[in-house]
């Protein structure tokens, strides 16, 4: 265990204090506008029995939609009531004992069982839910994915009746769905344990958050032509899709190898959150190209699995083969599956937690925070706080498009600094992207490379992603080469660990800014970082013909990057920590600040971006040569110490595994 200050400058409780106004005391429902198709409701809204749930309850996502028409009366839906725990104040103490190191409960994990037990609605609170559900005709399925998720199944007229809502069809970038038009309303008697609601829309997705080799002549003369050593895949024409890190050279560049020649994972089981269905064909070719021995596999769908969608296979795919470059010698890999729509994305972190069966997880599907609903995210913290309190490591990508997170996604926002939902919350680690991209730098076919100091700066490519579009073939782009993303919560407060010198910046927000009626200062994002660019990306194998394009436009090997990379490796990390500490390690973010205030942090642990760097090239058709200074991811710029491009830095694994 690496000492270091472990007392907060302000708050105590590990769970700092994280915005509580999710269930908001009003009885007014806010309209989005009559291009939404909203009719009078049948209900008095100001009915003294109930009141508005938050008014961002109604997705964002319908404002960049076509208005379709009333949703089908008689059409089933399955809704679930996003639980309060019970007991918050003892939940809070205890959560900063599991993580506080003089406290004689000090990583004395829970089992689910107990956790479920002490915070879980009681019997008498769950009969309460089924009487007003069952009095609209809504009736409890009896296959809850957790004691938090409270699950109903009825018909629109029953759940429309049942919370003063109105839902409506709407068309979205080629596909329809449906969404809550009004803010859902509840009554006031179970305001204090309904969070929020799940399941009144179909439209609000995730994405998931890789980034492929843009084929564009002036990244592809050498020496970029075939970077790493992967193998090659000339299907790109002038420029080789192929190439990237091996599994050697990942364990080479960040320390891997004290560590996993000592122990690579034996005995742990991790897992991986997914949206897509994906090929395990390719994951065992993968296997047999870098010799990695035969891993068993857990397959869990929740909510009946993605069925045939296959449209994010790369997504999985690099996801699971990256776990296994660093950690091989594991128990067992799970790969949680479910529906990309309704409430399969929170269902499945619920059904994660629930099961307690993974010592760390990974998740690269994400969203931009503006872009959930308090019944999602609250749905999503349930999960996460289990998950801390039951000893279990998650690790989150922080997302492609730099400080925009929603851009292209449609809405206003899209051109205001946003991070990434889950990497925004603050039971989750945030990993950010960096790239060795000008410098250089190429391990080629090295098996043994080591970490080039001073080579690695800040994901952004011709400092292409800002709010200013980057021209691509005589057609302007935003982020078309990606950048890591970053900056402060607008959910959530910032969590007690979370200090250290450029922790506090001019760029730090507080109060409004991520909660309506706090006074404390957001939640930073990323905490760390990881080689993330796709012109530095890593090799993976992939040829499901069923993916979006990727894998059959380019079958086979191909280089791939994004922050979707980072958080699988950090995942794989956290298996090969808790293997050589023979215990979990719960939440890394708490010691991984400690460590990041330790006077040798950035000689042991760490790698400081600090540095900006000039990038040149010559556009396609032209005889100019351009070139961009990249010091930022957008909007942040990397600097000494924490920051909101890059976080702490990228890791000295064996180091901070070691130190855990």
């Amino acid at each position: 265990m690496a000492k270091g200050d472990t007392t907060p400058p302000e708050r105590a409780a590990l769970s700092g204090r994280i915005k509580r106004a999710a269930l908001a005391l009003g009885t007014v429902a806010v309209l989005i506008g009559g291009a939404l198709g909203i009719r009078s409701l049948t209900v008095n809204a100001s009915n003294p029995a109930y009141a508005a749930l938050s008014p961002d309850s109604v997705p964002a996502i319908i404002r960049s939609g076509q208005y379709l028409g009333p949703h089908n009366p008689s059409a089933r839906l399955t809704i679930e009531l996003s639980v309060t725990p019970n007991n918050a104040a003892e939940l809070d103490a205890e959560l900063a004992s599991l993580y506080d190191p003089h406290s004689s409960n000090y990583q004395h994990w829970l089992s689910a069982h107990d956790y479920e037990a002490r915070y879980g609605p009681t019997p008498a609170q769950r009969h309460q839910l089924d009487a007003f559900m069952q009095s609209y005709g809504l009736q409890p399925t009896h296959d809850d994915v957790s004691p938090f998720l409270a699950r109903y199944a009825g018909t629109t007229a029953q759940v429309e009746r049942a919370f003063r809502v109105q839902i409506n069809d709407y068309r979205l970038k080629g596909q329809t769905g449906f969404a809550n038009a009004t803010v859902p309303q509840v009554p006031v008697n179970l305001l204090g344990l309904v969070r929020g609601i799940v399941g009144l829309d179909n439209l609000t997705r995730r994405h998931p958050l890789y980034r492929v080799r843009p084929r564009i002549a002036y990244v592809c003369p050498p020496p970029n032509a075939h970077w790493g050593g992967g193998p090659a895949n000339n299907a790109g024409g002038s420029c080789d899709v192929g190439g990237g890190l091996t599994p050697k050279q990942i364990r080479g560049i960040y320390d891997l190898n004290p560590i996993y020649h000592s122990n690579n994972g034996g005995g742990q089981t991790i897992g991986v959150y997914e949206l897509s269905n994906w090929s395990y064909a390719d994951v065992k070719h993968y296997e047999s190209q870098y010799g990695i021995p035969n891993v068993p596999f857990s397959f869990q769908n929740i909510d009946g699995g993605p069925t045939i969608d296959h449209s994010g296979a790369i997504e999985v795919e690099l996801d699971v083969e990256l776990q296994l470059a660093v950690a091989p010698g594991i128990k067992q890999l799970v790969v949680y599956d479910a529906p990309n729509d309704g409430n399969g994305p929170t269902d499945e972190y619920a059904a994660i937690a629930h099961a307690d069966a993974v010592t760390a997880l990974s998740t690269s599907w994400g969203i931009c925070e503006s872009l959930t609903t308090p019944g999602q995210r609250y749905a999503e913290m349930n999960a996460f706080m289990q998950m801390a309190a039951q000893g279990q490591s998650v690790f989150a990508a922080a997302g492609d498009t730099g400080a925009y997170d929603c851009l292209g996604q449609g809405i206003p926002q899209a051109n205001w600094p946003e991070v990434d939902d889950p990497a925004g919350n603050p039971y989750v680690t945030a990993v950010g992207g960096t790239s060795f991209f000008a410098d250089g730098f190429n391990p080629g076919n090295s098996t043994t490379p080591t970490y080039p100091a001073g080579k690695e700066y800040v994901w952004n490519d011709f400092n292409n992603c800002s709010t200013q579009p980057f021209p691509i073939n005589g057609t302007e782009q935003y982020c078309y080469f990606g950048a890591g993303g970053g900056g402060p919560s607008r959910l959530w407060e910032m969590p007690s660990w979370q200090y250290g010198h450029g922790v506090i910046s001019s760029y730090t927000q507080s109060g409004r800014y991520c909660s309506p009626t706090g006074t404390y200062r957001c939640r930073e994002v990323p905490d760390v970082s990881i080689d993330a660019d796709a012109l530095t990306g890593y090799s993976i194998y992939c040829t499901d013909p069923l993916d979006e394009g990727i894998c059959t436009g380019t079958p086979g090997w191909n280089m791939i990057g994004g922050t979707s990379a980072g958080a699988p490796l950090w995942a794989a990390m956290a298996a090969l920590a808790a293997d050589y500490h023979h215990r979990r390690l719960g939440l890394f973010s708490p010691q991984l600040y400690s460590m990041f205030r330790l006077p040798d942090a950035y000689t042991k642990y760490y790698h400081d971006m600090i540095r900006s760097t000039t990038e040149s090239y010559t556009p396609p058709g032209s005889s100019t040569t351009e070139t961009a200074t990249v010091s930022t991811n957008g909007y942040f710029p990397q600097t000494w110490n924490y920051d909101m491009a890059t976080g702490i830095g990228t890791p000295d694994f064996s180091n901070v595994a070691i130190g855990m």
